[in-house]
């Protein structure tokens, strides 16, 4: 079951680009998780079946 990260990190990351502000710790983590979450997708998915990043 993929994460659901936008609606967590990604909307802080999203306000804090409307507002001007910087959040680099936020964004790296941000994309950490994303591609956790992808790699465990594609370990689950039935073998020759492409996983969406």
């Amino acid at each position: 079951k993929p994460l659901e990260l936008d609606c967590m990190s990604g909307a802080v990351i999203e306000l804090a680009h409307r507002l001007g502000i910087a959040v680099p710790h936020v964004e790296a983590v941000h994309a950490c998780a994303k591609l956790i979450d992808a790699l465990g997708r594609a370990r689950s998915a039935p073998r020759g079946a492409e996983v969406a990043a």
